[in-house]
């Protein structure tokens, strides 16, 4: 395994590609810790690559791939792989498609398939979830947040982070100063003057001040300017703000029987349903239906607290998709057959005998054709399923294609 990883420094795309590939069918629970290091050695060493690099990209989105492997089939590793995830790439804005779908696989397994350590993984993209600058893993973490948060605590928790990246209301006056086409006001140039400090080592030095400008302790652009990356999508892609919306539901829905903390963020949330109902109406190129209606239904369902409380509502509960695959899979076993039941089967559906004669009724004619020749037809066609009606009409057959 320790030789295998040296042919991991040949540039070569293919060369890597099938190392790899053997790799992974090397690999099993007794040598997988020893072969992490050297996989999130090599993921640290092309994570600031360049986007127009193919050959980097393609080899990030291998070794990330096989990071995924390891996920899926050893346990024992999941709980390192995301935290290295989580310091490493999940802030990452300039990885391209394959990797980052990569990402937001690697963190849906970790969700669908370790219980035990889901909470550790919500906790790790919460931490980061102001810095996540890619849609795909931002979705994926929004469904892991709505779908398996269940501590009051985490959920609210949760929300108030959510909010806080949504940014203030409303959104259609954002929407408007940045649609019209009229001329903005020019600010105002500000004066600037050069003052003496003295540095940290006891000399003095000049330092250029802006007068007006804030100081280091005034507050953040990020929270005033509302231009966080969630925000920001949110009001592009309806499609993302679905996810959003849907997120919000679940959690608000799951502390529904909290009074005071459910009042609370549920009069948030409705606040933020509206403005997006507005925002999303104003424009009918970007109107997506799927959005509008769960904005409605949301909104529906908050103003209505007594058939939210009480009333089941199956799209804001917890999926159950494996429950639904497992039974699937049961519904779809097919008992075996006796051998004389299908002998039975097999002579019911024979229609001649191998050493039958063919009758051709055209070549026979009326006068030689008998009685007992058409019973043998009429037994054939109902045996080969082959009976018509006797009131068929040819156009009924220009349904089927040949």
């Amino acid at each position: 395994m320790v030789d295998l990883t040296k042919v991991l420094s040949n540039p070569d795309s293919d060369i890597r590609r099938k190392t790899l590939d053997l790799i992974q069918t090397l690999l099993n629970s007794r040598n997988v810790n020893g072969f992490l290091p050297v996989l999130k050695k090599e993921l640290k060493a092309v994570i600031q690559g360049s986007s127009n690099d193919n050959n980097q990209n393609e080899y990030r989105s291998l070794l990330l791939s096989t990071l995924k492997f390891c996920v899926q089939n050893f346990q024992e590793v999941a709980e390192d792989a995301i935290q290295f995830l989580s310091d490493y790439y999940l802030t990452q804005s300039k990885l391209d498609d394959a990797s980052t779908k990569a990402i937001a696989d690697i963190i849906y397994d970790l969700m669908e398939r370790y219980s035990n350590i889901q909470h550790t993984v919500l906790k790790n993209c919460l931490q980061r979830f102001q810095d996540i600058q890619s849609q795909q893993v931002l979705r994926t973490i929004l469904w892991s947040i709505g779908e398996y948060l269940e501590e009051p605590e985490a959920i609210v928790e949760a929300i108030n982070t959510i909010k806080k990246e949504i940014g203030h209301l409303p959104f259609e006056l954002e929407k408007k100063a940045a649609s019209s086409g009229e001329a903005q006001p020019q600010p105002e140039e500000k004066k600037k003057k050069i003052k003496t400090v003295i540095l940290a080592d006891g000399t003095y030095g000049q330092e250029i001040v802006t007068e007006g400008a804030t100081t280091s302790g005034g507050h953040s652009g990020h929270e005033d300017d509302g231009k966080s990356f969630l925000r920001e999508n949110l009001l592009t892609s309806s499609f993302f703000a679905s996810s959003v919306v849907l997120t919000l539901l679940k959690l608000v829905y799951k502390i529904r029987q909290e009074s005071k903390t459910y009042n609370l963020h549920a009069s948030h949330i409705l606040m933020i349903l509206i403005g997006l109902l507005k925002f999303y109406n104003a424009e009918e190129a970007k109107t997506d239906p799927e959005l509008i209606n769960k904005i409605t239904l949301g909104i529906k369902y908050i103003t209505n607290p007594k058939q939210f409380l009480n009333k089941k509502i199956s799209w804001l509960e917890k999926e159950t998709t494996n429950k639904v695959v497992s039974e699937n899979k049961k519904a779809l076993v097919i008992k075996p057959k006796k051998p004389l039941e299908v002998a039975q089967n097999a002579e019911a559906h024979l229609a001649k005998q191998p050493d039958d004669l063919i009758v051709i009724r055209q070549l026979k004619g009326k006068t030689v054709l008998n009685d007992i020749d058409l019973a043998d037809e009429e037994v054939n066609d109902f045996l080969l399923g082959q009976t018509k009606s006797k009131t068929e009409d040819f156009t009924t057959r220009l349904k089927k294609i040949v």
